[in-house]
């Protein structure tokens, strides 16, 4: 069983140790009473974001991977050890069930054929749902040097011959424009793609056909230091591309904030008069969990 069956578990309970109404009809103010009641148990910081996130309330197109000290942060919120000790207590639930139902199976030649019947059922839907994850899953597809500081180039394995009959594109998740994609056919023969990440980010390659995703690769490009980029409502989607301040927005006096003044926006050839916006990176592996931190910033 994997996480999302034990985090489904974690809920109810959660639900029911707080006495709050159920999960769906919670506000952004329960989450960050949650957030503050778990650390005050446990020492351990879960923002309220990541537990809309875990919880269900906000939809995310993939799979979140919930970290581990998260999870340990749950399981000791709700009397636990860690999360082993939760999912121990759950295994022994579980068999507990069982050998309740063996027993009864035991008990009667009607109740056991019904409940046979019952479990042949499960087993003939389970096999279904198994065997067509199998069948969509015959690509290989992995990346090589998946971080690295900018211009970065990735090389990218992949064997897609068994898809005869579909067309299999690929998707660098380098869209100059909102939500649009800008995706590429592949030729079934291709074994091997080279590709250089000009721009830091953080970027989601995918194979993909007929719309659904068959295999990806999270891919880190870092940058040397701070960059950023002027752009207003009318370059807004193509900032990146217009006027690239690199790391010339600096503290200049020490007091920690990075600004540019309308006179300077000036100076370089634009109308400071107008309403612009300045959008400031830093792309670095920090070292630490983002479930486990709290970032501030002051304007």
């Amino acid at each position: 069983m994997n996480d999302r069956y034990y985090i489904n578990i974690i809920i109810r309970k959660i639900e029911k140790k707080l006495r709050w109404e159920k999960v769906s009809f919670w506000t952004d103010n329960e989450f960050r009473k949650l957030s503050n009641l778990i650390y005050e148990d446990t020492s351990i910081s879960i923002s309220p974001q990541t537990l809309k996130r875990l919880f269900g309330k906000v939809k995310y197109k993939e799979v979140y991977k919930t970290q581990p000290a998260t999870k340990d942060a749950l399981a000791r919120f709700l009397n636990y050890a860690d999360w082993d000790d939760f999912i121990r207590d759950q295994s022994h639930s579980i068999a507990t069930y069982l050998s309740l139902i063996t027993n009864r199976i035991s008990g009667g030649h009607g109740k056991r054929r019904s409940l046979l019947v019952l479990l042949a059922i499960v087993f003939i839907i389970a096999s279904i749902f198994i065997i067509s994850d199998l069948k969509d899953k015959p690509v290989t597809f992995y990346a090589e040097n998946l971080t690295g500081v900018v211009p970065h180039t990735v090389s990218f394995h992949l064997d897609i011959s068994k898809f005869r009959n579909k067309d299999i594109y690929l998707d660098l998740d380098e869209n100059e424009a909102e939500n649009q994609a800008n995706m590429e056919l592949l030729d079934k023969h291709l074994t091997l793609i080279n590709h250089c990440f000009e721009s830091p980010g953080f970027y989601n390659v995918r194979l993909s056909s007929k719309g659904k995703v068959l295999a990806s690769a999270k891919i880190h490009v870092l940058s040397e230091g701070w960059i950023s980029y002027y752009f207003n409502d009318d370059n807004f989607i193509l900032r990146k591309f217009i006027f690239g301040l690199e790391k010339r927005v600096s503290d200049t006096v020490n007091d920690g904030f990075l600004y540019i003044s309308p006179k300077e926006i000036n100076n370089r050839g634009l109308n400071g008069n107008t309403v612009y916006y300045l959008e400031h990176l830093i792309y670095k592996d920090f070292h630490i969990s983002a479930d486990r931190c709290l970032f501030e910033v002051g304007y």
